[in-house]
């Protein structure tokens, strides 16, 4: 990626980059088929790359939503994520819900990038998805969390559940 490439898109109210000739989307196959090669080729290496890159993403985007370091209770920030992570934004996800389960929250998202279309068989996880939410509870509050995929959508009804814990 050249340093000139703008990190803050896909924030609400932020242009989306347009390639010259094809415009600023790509195929969700042939991502989800980039991702799948990583972790075939490299293991877990490829799942620890995927996760820092998606808490790196995660940071960028409450940042440029300017809610670095702003929310107390990051359930208060769900609009936004919502709105910068699903059809009006950058397209990784549909966050459902936020929810307080004592210190911890549990996220609820569809149609992650990583898991959409895969069969009940399927044991793919969401690392890049996983790492963007991470980044984005660890900006919004100034804590750090350990984030785990504690239920796939292959199993769940198509819904992808995740568990942040307090560190």
């Amino acid at each position: 990626m050249s340093a000139a490439f703008d990190e803050s898109i896909g924030a609400e109210g932020s242009h989306h980059p347009q390639r010259d000739h094809l415009g600023g989307f790509v195929s969700i196959v042939c991502f989800k088929q980039a991702l799948k090669g990583a972790e075939d080729a490299l293991g877990a290496a490829a799942r620890v790359g995927l996760i820092a890159a998606g808490r790196a993403r995660g940071n960028q985007l409450v940042t440029s939503l300017g809610l670095a370091g702003t929310i107390t209770e990051p359930t208060d920030a769900l609009p936004k994520l919502q709105a910068a992570l699903g059809a009006d934004g950058t397209r990784l996800c549909e966050v459902m819900t936020m929810e307080l389960e004592g210190e911890d929250y549990r996220i609820k998202l569809r149609d992650a990038i990583e898991t959409w279309g895969e069969d009940a068989s399927s044991t793919q996880e969401c690392s890049y998805t996983l790492g963007a939410l991470q980044g984005a509870l660890k900006t919004l509050t100034n804590r750090k969390w350990r984030g785990k995929h504690v239920v796939k959508a292959q199993t769940n009804g198509g819904v992808d559940e995740f568990l942040f814990q307090l560190l």
